[in-house]
């Protein structure tokens, strides 16, 4: 009998001790942050707070539903699918989110009349692209190598169209249908992708 009480309470101690230890690592693994009195705060749920609710959502979604407590102040496909920037450049890529994305079709090409902000919609997609799905990190690249970067992945992206690239290169303008396979090519991917991580 004292056996049986010894090995319940031995057991009971352990059950709790790991649980504590487990606790104590979370902690350890934050970087010595804590969850409460940050992540449950509504503050998080704005834009310009970004950081700190992919910091919440990545780190202590086990204790607090940081989605859900931010759904109505900023619904997921309203969030930019890059971290937020601080940066107006041109080329920030803060406006491409999930809901954007929806807008982007053979409608939104002919009601453009500035070809040249047709272009750099296009361009902006791609650099969000190459971070978002290839893993490259774009957003470190100041705005004359980004715009770098943007030109050639442009460029690549037309690579087996040498006509559309002539096209473009006469008139810094790429034909409507081609455009939208730009479009249509790289909305399917960022999205396959937003859907795999939710």
């Amino acid at each position: 009998m004292i056996f049986y009480k010894t090995f319940i309470i031995i057991t009971i101690s352990l059950f709790f001790g790991a649980q504590g230890a487990q606790s104590k690592g979370g902690y350890i693994k934050r970087g010595l942050k804590h969850c409460t009195g940050v992540c449950d705060q509504e503050s998080i749920c704005t834009l310009d707070q970004d950081k700190k609710y992919r910091w919440c959502l990545k780190k202590c979604s086990h204790k607090i539903d940081v989605k859900k407590m931010c759904k109505s102040i900023t619904p997921p496909k309203m969030r930019p699918f890059l971290p937020y920037e601080d940066s107006s450049a041109t080329l920030s890529t803060n406006e491409v989110s999930p809901l954007a994305l929806l807008g982007l079709d053979m409608k939104f090409i002919k009601q453009t009349t500035d070809r040249k902000r047709l272009v750099g919609t296009a361009k902006k997609l791609l650099l969000v692209h190459e971070q978002y799905v290839r893993g490259k990190n774009i957003q470190k690249l100041s705005s004359k190598r980004r715009e770098k970067r943007a030109k050639k992945l442009f460029r690549e992206f037309f690579k087996n169209s040498p006509e559309t690239l002539k096209i473009f290169d006469k008139t810094k303008q790429i034909p409507d249908e081609k455009m939208v396979v730009l479009f249509n090519t790289i909305k399917r991917e960022l999205t396959t992708k937003y859907n795999k991580k939710r």
